[in-house]
């Protein structure tokens, strides 16, 4: 059996496939703070799944900058309690066999392999949820990097209000992720229902679209996470905002909903067991 995972700054999903071709069955539980808490969590969700069988192998997406060898988190502005802790010397210990960790590329090779930019030779992937993260898929395959992608890091403005105490530029992060709303205006996305609070994240995230767009000249960017796909941050009106802020090349890359939903970084870890094998 294969266990993979898709560590959120809200939420984890823990997977189990029998043949290392579908996921059979998954839990989704709240990301506790502290790291071995959490390392706990995806113990007892992986003994539920497995119901006593023994584990071939597993992989995983975590949202932050992976560090030494990718065994552990370097930074994660979510997941401060898992910071400099390795993860995948926790759970092969417990497993006895290799884990593989990954960031929100997971989820981006399953969205251009398998999902919304399949046929696309350039995939740039961008989930919108708690924070950012994404990136650049070529040919079916994650794109070479030293540490990952971090677009939510980037920096858009240098106005501080955006984090006064940390002394920080604003970045993408900031203006139009779950986290950075709430810290702005002191409630749950959720609960925020000025229009104008909205049309501002978008605009933000148009902005960091065109940057993106510079950057790594996609053919079509596939974006995800919650604030996304429960159209918090219309698709639509995100279209419009990125036609009048990106002016640079003749063609824009095509904007599209991922289609595998919550599911597409257990289907990515499951397709980077499967390169593995």
């Amino acid at each position: 059996m294969y266990i993979v995972f898709d560590i959120g700054g809200t939420h984890i999903r823990i997977g189990v496939s029998l043949t290392g071709e579908k996921i059979e069955e998954q839990l989704v539980v709240p990301t506790p703070p502290d790291f071995d808490q959490g390392v706990a969590t995806i113990k007892d969700a992986a003994i539920k799944l497995t119901k006593g069988k023994s584990i071939a192998g597993s992989s995983g997406a975590i949202a932050g900058v992976l560090a030494g060898s990718r065994q552990k988190l370097f930074t994660s502005p979510n997941l401060l309690g898992w910071v400099g802790r390795s993860l995948s010397d926790a759970l092969q210990a417990e497993w006895g066999v290799p884990v593989s960790l990954n960031d929100a590329a997971l989820a981006g090779l399953a969205e251009a392999t398998i999902g919304a930019g399949i046929g696309s030779p350039i995939v740039a992937y961008v989930t919108v949820s708690t924070g950012i993260g994404g990136a650049r898929i070529v040919q079916g395959k994650i794109d070479a990097t030293t540490y990952g992608f971090e677009p939510g890091q980037h920096i858009i403005d240098i106005d501080h209000s955006a984090c006064p105490t940390c002394r920080q530029p604003g970045t993408l992060e900031h203006y139009a992720s779950g986290s950075g709303l709430r810290y702005r205006f002191k409630q749950e996305p959720s609960m925020i229902t000025d229009t104008a609070v909205w049309q501002e994240a978008t605009h933000w995230l148009a902005v960091g679209l065109h940057n993106l767009t510079m950057f790594w000249s996609p053919s079509v960017i596939v974006l995800g996470g919650a604030l996304i796909l429960k159209q918090r941050i219309a698709l639509s009106e995100l279209q419009v905002e990125f036609e009048k802020v990106s002016k640079i090349f003749p063609i824009l890359p095509a904007l599209k909903m991922a289609e595998l939903g919550s599911d597409n970084g257990l289907l990515g870890a499951l397709a980077y067991i499967q390169t593995k094998r």
